[in-house]
């Protein structure tokens, strides 16, 4: 699996129509993410990361704004492509069991989806999915202890976002709550 790191569309067409070329197509989202590249607006954005729509194949998005994926599939459509919806719906707790807690359960939906089409069994790839190691961006939640006192602290640092800034400050309230 790859992510595709350029910013400009351009780079982005010329990354997945000349070096990738990949056989599936992930747009977890559409967020106000480096905005000075992709545009201010959230519909400008979208048509930016649809350059990454891998030619004449899938494209899977969990994006739920409806104007968005009007956008998204306007874009898709153009070029002979399919999209398809995904939901943290098909996802259960005890698919989750095992996850760390700032996982996104829709980028577990997107990875079950994707390795369900491409012929993995949903307990198998759930396992190889829990057994891989995190990005070194993830954000991460550290416990650090001296003379008896416990220092909790989040990294968001890999968070580029308002929104999954809220995302993951409302996961790690929840948690809290739940201690």
């Amino acid at each position: 699996m790859f992510e595709c790191m350029a910013l400009n569309a351009d780079y982005q067409w010329v990354s997945e129509h000349r070096i990738i070329k990949s056989t599936t197509g992930i747009i977890a989202n559409v967020r106000h993410d480096h905005v000075e590249q992709l545009g201010s607006a959230l519909l400008q954005i979208a048509r930016s990361l649809s350059s990454t729509d891998p030619q004449g194949r899938p494209l899977y998005t969990a994006e739920t704004n409806p104007e968005v994926v009007n956008v998204l599939t306007k874009e898709i459509k153009a070029v002979d492509e399919e999209i398809l919806r995904t939901s943290s719906d098909s996802i259960t707790d005890d698919d989750i069991k095992g996850f760390h807690p700032l996982a996104y359960k829709t980028n577990i939906a997107h990875s079950l989806e994707v390795s369900m089409a491409h012929g993995v069994g949903k307990e198998v790839a759930l396992e190889a999915m829990r057994k891989t190691a995190r990005g070194p961006g993830a954000s991460k939640i550290h416990c650090h202890e001296r003379n008896d006192q416990k220092l909790w602290w989040a990294n968001f640092f890999g968070v580029n976002d308002v929104a999954s800034a809220e995302i993951n400050i409302d996961k790690i309230l929840i948690g809290w709550a739940m201690m």
